[in-house]
């Protein structure tokens, strides 16, 4: 400390000088926003300039030009040798770590983070005698493994989070007998954490979130100083039972792993543990009943587990708690509403989804003790009366869905907090209608109705909402202007009820539309040409099983980000649009989930576009640009009246995985590049006019017979017809034409996950917090799973036809 208070009265060397100026030149930086770099003046003494510090005898011994927004090569400091402090963070360095840093045998602390570095870490780095700090966190692109540390290592902080680091930590991390916290947050570590760092006596902070841990997570026993764990999102099975000793632990996050057992008591004991996060794990077992627990706990995280029998009294007894969340458990019984009085600081309250029953049976004087939450999430607890919720005055989100609730939605709870609800899930219920007069509060951003009994004019969805579900009632019309309503929906579903009419054009009003599902209704007219323009941001759109009539809309944009297009089941006429071919984007990964009466398959898949026509009355010719559709997974133009000969280009679509062009008046040998396809799994081109030798290949050989059936002049293996000449001979048994085709294709989970990432924004009051940030996760995470779960349900009640076909497949194929 000395050597550096005599910097100020101490001239820098002219070497050092020169060096810095050097630096400087080097750098590109904006004079608007550098507050260090801009003001070195060669005038003025380097040991004055600004994030430079200096020693009794002018040498720099520290650097700090973090947050100056620079870019540029940053090799004169390879020169300054006495280097002790180097801190960079926050610049644009755009290159890999010099490898000079570990030539710095004065070094203590090398800050990098957020520095846009690529490449590799020169792991020499990490042996440097001297270092204490290596921050180089916040740099995706930057990658290595962690060398074998010496023994006696002087290293206290590690901090690689959100870089591409891999590999296993090595034993010898142990050595590090000094290290206070070591930080991997999303990193691509794997195998298990090594039992050395039992040994981490003055280890304070442990971030290893995000990463692929396996194996148990070490126990820590002499590590008393632990103050916070974070070790979430991996894949560790085991934990240690005992956690005595840790005075001072106040945090602790091992959800989304794969442990299993009991959760320990000692947990409940611990005196300064403020936040327990153990959900989406494989706990089980009971929660043992526990007496004079004294915590301080305020977040208890126990959702997605398997956790059973009573929620234990002592859990009302924790006066301190402002996050609950039990959901998605086994938990049984009655909970009396009023034990919650207990708990008046509590803020986020989740019992969903248990085999709970809340009893709402409350005294006047007790209902004004109830705690004002903010997130009250009771979704499956066999209510039967809300009337409770009537002076909770500041709720933001509530989840009353799968319980017994009938009659009118009651016009005060839909303006609660006066307005300022944001997410409201009535779904799964048995509504009839809304009371009248209603106001929607216009802050809301969730709104989910469906699968109830209501009936009538379809209610105006809030005017910022980005989720609304109506699907699966009975209503029947559109409001006017319904549209206008729609300016920042993102989903929109009106499935499965009984509208009549057509469609407002005014739907395309709305400018970030993603999702939009009207199918199954009783819709008519002719599709608005500006739900195709609309297909720069629709990604998927579904209006099959109406009564729709006229052409497809020709102009889909040239931007087109559609990837499910469901028109089946209408009565369409025309021709395809040629700008079809405009809708080639491709995403990262999508869920497909194929059902139909013919089979049912699921699978991953890197890229996906779906295009159902089936069951229309479209004339012409299949267009030749279908084959630019190369990431095309599912074609389905089945039952129409389409002629021509099937366009040889299909054969391009090397990622098809199911065709079906069966019962239109398709002409011509069926194109030899169709035997190349090899992802293809259902092949139907039966009931049509096709001629000549089925072509040979190994794929489409593995096809039965009912693949090409209805088509006279077709012959050669799997049919029972000789080839004479490349033509059929007379057929040795009559065709039996049957319906094989694919229903349709319900795609939704990559335009989900673009309507979470831009739902967020809208959400973002909510977010504040991590508590309020785990709860929208949640949230969104069975939204996902309830888009699934209607067909699903349609899935399993086509079984018996699946398995039918697969008996008559395999006999088909079994013959030859």
């Amino acid at each position: 400390m000395s050597d550096v208070v005599a910097a100020n009265s101490s001239k820098c060397l002219k070497d050092q000088k020169m060096l810095l100026l050097q630096l400087r030149n080097n750098l590109t930086y904006d004079s608007e926003i550098s507050t260090k770099l801009v003001k070195w003046n060669h005038r003025i003494d380097c040991c004055q300039w600004e994030g430079v510090t200096c020693n009794g005898q002018g040498q720099v011994i520290g650097l700090d030009l973090s947050a100056e927004s620079f870019s540029g090569s940053i090799t004169p400091l390879a020169d300054l040798k006495f280097l002790s402090i180097v801190r960079l963070d926050g610049n644009d360095l755009s290159a890999p770590i010099p490898e000079f840093f570990a030539e710095l045998t004065n070094l203590t602390v090398l800050s990098l983070s957020s520095c846009n570095l690529i490449g590799e870490v020169p792991q020499k780095i990490f042996q440097v005698p001297t270092l204490q700090t290596i921050d180089l966190s916040e740099n995706e692109m930057l990658g290595g493994s962690l060398p074998e540390f010496p023994s006696k290592g002087s290293l206290q902080n590690i901090m690689l989070s959100d870089t591409k680091y891999s590999g296993s930590l090595p034993e010898s991390i142990g050595n590090l007998r000094k290290l206070s916290s070591i930080e991997l947050r999303a990193c691509n570590f794997t195998g298990p954490i090594p039992s050395s760092m039992e040994n981490l006596t003055q280890l304070v902070l442990l971030d290893f979130e995000l990463n692929s841990f396996t194996g148990s997570f070490p126990s820590f026993k002499v590590s008393k100083n632990l103050t916070r764990i974070y070790s979430a999102r991996n894949r560790l099975t085991g934990i240690s039972s005992d956690w005595q000793g840790f005075e001072n632990l106040e945090y602790l996050d091992l959800s989304s792993n794969s442990i299993s057992g009991l959760i320990p008591e000692s947990l409940f004991y611990l005196p300064s543990l403020s936040d327990l996060i153990l959900s989406n794990n494989n706990f089980s077992g009971q929660i043992t009943e526990l007496q004079n627990v004294i915590s301080p706990l305020t977040t208890l995280e126990l959702s997605s587990n398997n956790l059973e029998g009573p929620i234990p009294e002592f859990v009302f007894e924790l006066h301190d708690l402002y996050g609950l969340s039990l959901s998605f458990n086994k938990f049984n019984g009655t909970v009396q509403l009023e034990k919650f009085t207990k708990i008046n600081k509590l803020v986020d309250l989740d019992l969903s989804h248990n085999n709970l029953s809340v009893d709402t049976n409350i005294s006047e004087s007790e209902l004004a003790l109830l705690p004002q939450l903010n997130s009250f999430m009771l979704a499956s607890c066999n209510l039967q009366n809300i009337s409770f919720l009537k002076n909770q005055s500041i709720l933001s989100m509530l989840d009353l869905s799968k319980n017994q609730l009938t009659g009118e939605i009651p016009n005060w709870l839909v303006e609660i907090n006066d307005g300022l609800l944001r997410f409201l899930n009535l779904s799964f219920n048995q509504f009839t209608r809304l009371q009248e007069p209603y106001t929607i509060g216009f802050l809301m951003n969730f709104l989910d109705l469906h699968s109830n009994l209501l009936t009538g004019v379809i209610p105006l969805p809030p005017s910022a909402a980005a989720y609304i579900d109506f699907s699966d009632n009975n209503f029947s019309t559109f409001p006017p202007d319904f549209g206008n309503y729609l300016v920042t929906a993102r989903f929109l579903s009106i499935a499965n009820n009984k509208v009549i009419g057509s469609i407002p054009s005014s739907i395309c009003n709305s400018s970030y539309l993603e999702v939009l599902d009207l199918s199954n209704n009783s819709l008519n007219g002719i599709i608005p040409s500006c739900l195709a323009e609309k297909s720069s941001t629709l990604k998927v759109l579904n209006l099959g099983k109406n009564n729709l009539i006229g052409d497809i809309p020709e102009k889909f944009s040239c931007n087109c980000e559609l990837q499910s297009l469901d028109l089946s089941q209408n009565h369409l006429t025309g021709v395809l649009p040629r700008s079809l071919s405009n809708c080639t984007k491709l995403k990262d990964r999508v869920i497909l989930s194929l059902k139909g009466q013919d089979v049912t398959q699921t699978k991953i898949f890197l890229f996906f576009t779906s295009i159902d026509f089936s069951s229309n009355n479209f004339v012409g010719n299949i267009p030749e640009i279908v084959g630019d559709l190369r990431s095309l997974y599912l074609l389905n133009i089945s039952h129409n009246n389409l002629t021509g000969q099937i366009p040889p280009a299909i054969g391009n679509l090397k990622q098809l995985e199911s065709l079906d062009l069966s019962f239109n008046k398709l002409g011509g040998n069926i194109p030899e590049k169709l035997a190349s396809l090899t992802f293809l799994s259902f092949l139907n081109l039966s009931s049509n006019e096709l001629v000549g030798m089925i072509p040979q290949g190994n794929q489409i050989q593995t096809f039965g017979g009912s693949s090409f059936e209805g088509n006279k002049g077709l012959c050669g293996f799997p049919l029972n017809r000789i080839c004479v000449n490349n033509s059929a001979d007379a057929p040795s048994e009559p065709e039996v034409e049957e319906e094989k085709f694919i229903s349709r294709t319900e795609i939704y989970v990559s335009a989900i996950l673009g309507f979470v990432v831009g739902i967020w924004i809208i959400f973002l009051p909510l977010l504040f917090s991590k508590r309020w940030n785990q709860s929208y996760n949640r949230i969104m995470d069975r939204l996902i799973l309830r888009i699934f779960q209607q067909q699903d349900q349609e899935r399993k009640s086509s079984c018996s036809s699946v398995a039918s076909w697969k008996k008559a497949a395999g006999k088909s194929r079994g013959s030859h």
